[in-house]
């Protein structure tokens, strides 16, 4: 069986590759549609907002996927 938590971090990951050439705030905060929520969340995961997609390592965005859950701020996006 699939683990949902690896799907939803996947499919993060996706929409955060989308612009590349920016940085994991920019694309998070135009993800989230939420600068202030972006910042607070990269910061508490420890991740440079100066980042880019490739930068973040595959755990990191497994924690981040988790953590957008769990501040009921998730966003299922295809």
């Amino acid at each position: 069986r699939i683990n949902q938590n690896i799907v939803d971090a996947f499919k993060l990951s996706k929409a955060l590759f989308l612009n590349r050439r920016k940085t994991i705030y920019n694309n998070l905060s135009n993800y989230l549609k939420n600068r202030e929520l972006a910042e607070n969340v990269l910061t508490r995961l420890k991740i440079p907002l100066n980042f880019r997609p490739e930068q973040v390592k595959p755990n990191e965005y497994l924690e981040l996927s988790n953590l957008l859950k769990s501040l009921s701020k998730w966003v299922e996006k295809d």
